[in-house]
């Protein structure tokens, strides 16, 4: 969403709001740089049809957490839907435990969306909202699984595009009582989310996307390989290594799972 103008937002939200069922929410990606433009973000979101809209911390300025409370607040105040934070290492501002208890007493922010990757942080997290509907949900796709033994409510991954039905086994087993199955197929989930451990991968954000949408596009899912970069070019090699990576992970699930029906099943 960053790297989107406001009509293309707006186009990609409609489109995705035109084919979910009624039953499912649609979150959309509503951060920026200050409150106007966030609000503005927001009624797109709202006028295309989405539930629930998520909001970093603004880019760039770093902010107190009273001033990040301050920020949310003035935000959910006047937001016609109800608002997600997003905590990501990226962030300048970080939400910490403290912040969050203050942002789930506004009727307004129902939840977070958690991307430290640290699993201390989810059980000090879970431990100071207790007994409130504050949902968090895991960002980082190695740690679904004890996310939701600490009473989280699921994730939103980026691998999830990727392997859907791998996250969506993870969250019928937990929830059937499987713990066994569920942790076999975290450390499944766990092993693809060392695709983000590839030192190549983190050269640029440009091999991030690329690391997603050539799998899709192998997959026929998508019409081309290029990213959102005007000028970008394929990068060979890069395609190669990860390419390679998703394969080898692949057959080993075959090997583990009968039903390898997993990306994109």
């Amino acid at each position: 969403m960053p790297l989107l103008g406001r009509p293309e937002r707006l186009k990609l939200m409609e489109a995705v709001a035109s084919v979910v069922p009624d039953d499912v929410a649609v979150f959309a990606g509503a951060s920026g740089t200050g409150i106007p433009q966030v609000l503005d973000y927001i009624q797109d979101a709202a006028g295309a049809g989405a539930d629930c809209a998520v909001v970093m911390p603004p880019f760039f300025v770093k902010l107190s957490s009273a001033q990040l409370v301050d920020y949310a607040y003035s935000i959910a105040d006047v937001s016609p839907l109800p608002i997600i934070l997003y905590h990501h290492l990226r962030m300048p501002t970080p939400i910490n435990a403290d912040c969050a208890v203050k942002l789930a007493e506004h009727p307004n922010i129902i939840g977070m969306k958690e991307t430290s990757g640290c699993s201390d942080r989810i059980v000090e997290l879970s431990e100071c909202l207790r007994g409130t509907n504050f949902r968090l949900y895991q960002g980082s796709e190695a740690l679904v699984l004890p996310s939701l033994e600490q009473g989280g409510w699921g994730c939103i991954t980026a691998l999830s595009n990727l392997a859907p039905k791998l996250h969506r086994d993870i969250l019928d087993a937990y929830e059937r009582g499987e713990h066994e199955q569920a942790k076999q197929l975290q450390e499944q989930l766990t092993r693809l989310w060392r695709v983000f451990k590839l030192p190549s991968l983190g050269e640029s954000f440009a091999h991030f996307l690329q690391a997603m949408i050539v799998p899709l596009w192998r997959q026929g899912l998508l019409n081309s390989p290029h990213t959102l970069f005007n000028g970008y070019k394929l990068d060979a090699s890069y395609e190669k290594e990860i390419l390679d990576f998703y394969d080898s992970w692949l057959n080993e699930f075959k090997t583990k799972q009968e039903d390898a029906s997993v990306l994109n099943g």
